[in-house]
């Protein structure tokens, strides 16, 4: 906080964390600069870097510094789930799986056509029949005409959040 204010001492920042600003002052600075080092770390991110940004990031995440970076960040993990596999796949995914890192192995699933194991990270209700769930079958073809149609407008949905070099 740039400015140190005299605040009421019945103020609570948030009631299910119970931080209030008179008494913990001194926590609530060492999130919001721990808050401030993991955002200048990440090459290319571009947000505010006052106070009052880094609280509403740090109030909405219960005070963990961390978990208002996952927050503030414009992407989320990426996890990729490989279904409908054929046999040979299978039989090189389990001679390389031994070998890939633990953080690869933490984000990409194979499934192969067991759809229940699926269901257990993507809700049956988004996907489409064929893979299990309730909505109507893909059109790829309109799935392809949308993308080409609109690929400038997604290409700057991706960069949102970044710098250009």
């Amino acid at each position: 906080m740039s400015r140190k204010s005299k605040a009421p001492t019945n103020y609570v920042l948030c009631e299910d964390v119970g931080l209030d600003i008179e008494n913990d002052f001194s926590r609530i600075q060492e999130a919001v600069n721990e808050l401030r080092s993991f955002v200048t770390e990440e090459k290319n991110l571009k947000v505010r870097m006052d106070d009052v940004f880094m609280l509403r990031y740090l109030r909405a995440s219960d005070f963990d510094p961390k978990k208002a970076f996952d927050k503030m960040r414009p992407w989320k993990k990426l996890q990729l789930h490989v279904i409908n596999t054929s046999t040979l796949v299978d039989m090189i995914v389990k001679v390389v799986y031994p070998f890939l890192s633990s953080s690869f192995k933490e984000r990409i699933f194979f499934h192969g056509n067991d759809f229940s194991s699926l269901h257990k990270y993507v809700d049956p209700e988004v996907l489409p029949r064929e893979y299990g769930g309730g909505k109507t079958e893909i059109d790829y073809g309109k799935m392809q005409k949308y993308l080409c149609d609109n690929e400038e407008k997604l290409m700057e949905l991706c960069s949102l959040g970044y710098i250009s070099t």
